[in-house]
């Protein structure tokens, strides 16, 4: 792996003449450290980029362009910030996500509310305005929201929580698994698939953007949701951060259920993206915890 912290001063170097740092950026997120370096240019935040195998691949004048093309992309200044101190729009445009309980490290160092739920924790972000962010190209830059951030807007942790669940629970999205597989199927196979054959009892449950979407099973409506689409008992398997499935517990057992749950976490996840291993049972409409 290519030494960061040297490839961060080359940049730097490279970079001076447009007023732009580069510095190295271990970032500690959900579960795991990712190695990153981040830019910036005068009083702008910093753009952090994370390191990937890649990067490897890349000559000197390559790394430059990315880190160009991000600074340029994704640019807010401290003025461009006012917002947080804007407690009515934080309140207009706070999310919750969902994260493991057992990341202490990551919420110390980060400051981070934290709103207990079952054995995972609920921790809030917003959303920042389409305005600052010069080349869009479909990207959505976030900010988790510091115990600071609420206390200078007088907002308290079950305010937070309550205005957060309400933003999302109008994103809340439920589709098929077998339909979002059927995405992966050129048009022109399509057509002699029937889909009869190949149905699974298992839909996605997350939000618009399918992003920290695992959360919309904290929505009030949650269960009158899903209900449209499985009656009687249904098992809710944290397939990662970003979404949750849900299944008949009609259809498997208990231990079935977590071990798909720890096999998919173990082999197919990203640490970053890994939520818990647990299985959560949705029965007249309350959620918990059964493994």
């Amino acid at each position: 792996m290519m030494d960061l912290r040297e490839k961060a001063e080359k940049m730097s170097e490279m970079l001076k003449d447009e007023n732009i740092v580069v510095t190295y950026r271990p970032v500690i997120k959900n579960n795991v450290t990712l190695d990153a370096l981040g830019v910036r240019t005068g009083r702008s935040t910093e753009a952090v980029l994370y390191y990937t195998t890649a990067w490897e691949f890349m000559d000197d004048e390559a790394i430059k362009s990315m880190l160009l093309d991000a600074i340029n992309k994704f640019q807010v200044t401290e003025s461009d910030l006012d917002f947080i101190k804007n407690r009515d729009w934080i309140l207009d445009h706070i999310y919750v996500k969902l994260i493991s309980n057992v990341n202490t490290e990551f919420l110390s160092v980060n400051h981070l509310p934290l709103y207990p739920v079952m054995d995972m924790f609920a921790i809030f972000y917003v959303r920042l305005p389409e305005q600052m962010i010069a080349k869009k190209d479909g990207i959505t830059a976030t900010m988790n929201l510091t115990s600071n951030v609420l206390s200078m807007n007088n907002i308290t942790l079950e305010e937070a929580y309550k205005a957060a669940v309400s933003n999302l629970e109008k994103e809340l999205t439920i589709c098929n698994i077998t339909d979002e597989i059927m995405k992966s199927v050129p048009p022109e196979f399509q057509d002699s698939i029937h889909m009869a054959d190949f149905f699974l009892p298992i839909w996605i449950c997350s939000n618009k953007i399918n992003i920290q979407g695992a959360a919309v099973m904290l929505c009030p409506s949650f269960a009158e949701a899903v209900s449209e689409y499985i009656c009687g008992d249904v098992y809710v398997l944290p397939s990662s951060i970003h979404e949750c499935l849900i299944a008949p517990a009609s259809d498997m057992d208990p231990e079935e259920a977590v071990a798909m749950v720890r096999e998919v976490n173990a082999t197919k996840i990203d640490p970053e993206n890994k939520l818990t291993d647990s299985v959560y049972l949705l029965h007249e409409g309350s959620i918990s915890k059964i493994a």
